[in-house]
């Protein structure tokens, strides 16, 4: 997947790819799963868009991983769907 243009919100990111990249719509058609965050080191948050992959997990200095929610959304490739983004 391609960076995303500055400014861009990280949800737009995958549903504005073209057709003939994510390969929706043809015979042999592909799917793939991304995760897209933007993290702001300043404001300490972070914006994260899911297309079918895992959730993503923090780990904390003392060791504990928490897994952290980000909307479920599929694929890229499915076509037509718009992706939800969550500020943590």
């Amino acid at each position: 997947m391609t960076e995303g243009r500055k400014g861009q919100k990280s949800a737009a990111v995958s549903r504005d790819r073209p057709r003939e990249e994510n390969g929706a719509g043809t015979a042999s058609a592909r799917m793939a799963t991304c995760m897209y965050a933007v993290y702001d080191p300043v404001a300490h948050r972070i914006t994260i868009a899911n297309a079918g992959h895992p959730p993503p997990v923090m780990l904390h200095r003392g060791g504990r991983a928490e897994v952290l929610w980000v909307p479920p959304a599929p694929p890229i490739g499915v076509g037509g769907v718009d992706f939800e983004a969550v500020e943590l």
